[in-house]
């Protein structure tokens, strides 16, 4: 990249942080904000390096494309697939439980969403809807904790019911019990119009019209349930197979209609090539006030896939999952060095591998001794002359070795310095007179 010089020489930042990059990727397209800067390929090595970018990842926007829809498997039976949720209004908790085929309805005020006050309330719904002896009766609900805890419960399987648990990361995971609450808060509203806190007997009277309004089969959810006419009681030649298949058959023809109405593009979303240990993100995981959360592939079976999310730095033990279309990979556009050669292990290290160091070149004899002086007298030996074992230390013998080392010359004092030293006159004594201090006076010396 090559800097083009302004009278200011400033340079916007381009590091790869993450306060940064972000926006530098997002102004991209703006010629202006590279105006200081020309390199080849600039578009493309932001794309790839944005491509490579976990928090690119997390943060994009990705466009609305073309989800397949499908629905489950129809019941053998009437009375033996339900769908339960949590109505919250006007600080009340109002339990709903509706049968699939025929769209009846019960609810009921619960207190608290405890398990316990869940289990207790499901088996008072469902305890006259469900067969008495004979398979049991499946209720789809939302992953909620009080829900979750009820998976496997051995009361409910006393009472022929069974609950299942709707896939987490699926966003339509419920959309029976869903339609019945958005459904009983209008009948309410109608009962009610004044709004508030709603009574057992209101409670009732709603959900009693919403069970006597005509459904798309041209029949009320009461007729269907009780085969009866709602208004003479009479009995109608209804077959629950029929109406089952029926049923069945209008969800498989609805859904070309439902896709083209959620994605008008009809853009289909492709398939990534995973791998178990790949770092994946949901589409679905977008939200205004966070980034997404990182997955990692532990299994693939399909067209799903099992994916536990990373909470921080730690990797939680529940695995979520998920459709292939509904992640997406974070590609490595980035090569890495090639990894240095390394010695067969047969071959063993010895020292004469070691490449050695040149030889030094040779010096000149010339060069490396000193220069030759006549008159510097060079001692005959380095050592230091200490006396024998037989000598005494006396304050004469001191002297005398006193003497000694004074009169020795120097080892490069030539004899013409020192002769000159000896005709040199000696220094002039000072005629100052010299007294003791004061203080020293009462001292005898």
């Amino acid at each position: 990249m090559y800097h083009r010089p302004t009278p200011c020489h400033r340079r916007p930042c381009l590091r790869h942080s993450t306060s940064n990059l972000t926006t530098l990727l997002d102004t991209s397209s703006n010629k202006s904000s590279f105006a200081n800067f020309y390199a080849l390929d600039l578009d493309k090595a932001l794309d790839r390096c944005s491509q490579s970018c976990h928090i690119c990842a997390s943060l994009q926007k990705i466009p609305n494309c073309l989800i397949e829809q499908s629905t489950s498997d129809p019941p053998d039976a009437v009375g033996l697939s339900f769908a339960a949720d949590v109505m919250k209004r006007n600080k009340q908790l109002i339990l709903v439980v509706r049968e699939t085929t025929t769209s009846f309805t019960t609810s009921c005020i619960i207190e608290n969403e405890c398990h316990d006050t869940l289990r207790a309330n499901l088996i008072f719904l469902c305890l006259e809807l469900r067969p008495i002896s004979g398979p049991c009766a499946v209720i789809r609900v939302n992953p909620a904790p009080g829900f979750a805890s009820l998976s496997n419960d051995e009361e409910l399987r006393r009472h022929k019911i069974t609950v299942e648990i709707g896939r987490i990361k699926n966003v339509n995971k419920n959309p029976v019990a869903e339609k019945c609450i958005a459904e009983l808060g209008d009948e309410l509203l109608r009962v009610s119009p004044e709004g508030g806190a709603v009574s057992p007997v209101t409670l009732a009277i709603a959900t009693a019209n919403l069970n006597t309004r005509i459904c798309d089969r041209g029949l009320y959810a009461r007729e269907m349930w009780y085969q009866r006419d709602q208004f003479t009681n009479s009995q109608l030649p209804i077959s629950d197979l029929h109406l089952i298949r029926e049923q069945h058959s209008h969800r498989i023809h609805n859904h070309p209609a439902s896709e083209k109405s959620k994605t008008p593009s009809g853009q289909r979303r492709a398939l990534p090539a995973l791998q178990v240990g790949d770092l994946v993100y949901i589409s679905s995981d977008g939200s205004k006030t966070r980034a997404r959360d990182r997955y990692l592939v532990v299994s693939i079976d399909g067209s799903w896939c099992n994916v536990p999310k990373f909470a921080g730095s730690q990797l939680r033990s529940s695995p979520y999952r998920i459709n292939l279309s509904e992640c997406f990979l974070v590609t490595n556009n980035f090569t890495a060095p090639p990894p240095s050669p390394r010695l067969h292990q047969s071959h063993k290290y010895t020292p004469a591998d070691e490449p050695k160091p040149p030889c030094p070149p040779r010096v000149p004899e010339k060069l490396s001794l000193p220069p030759y002086n006549d008159d510097c007298v060079l001692p005959s030996s380095h050592t230091t002359c200490f006396p024998g074992p037989d000598y005494k230390h006396s304050p004469s013998n001191s002297y005398k070795a006193d003497e000694l080392t004074t009169s020795l010359p120097s080892p490069c004092q030539s004899p013409s310095t020192s002769a000159a030293s000896e005709d040199s006159p000696a220094p002039r004594p000072s005629s100052h007179q010299r007294h003791s201090p004061v203080h020293l006076q009462d001292f005898v010396t």
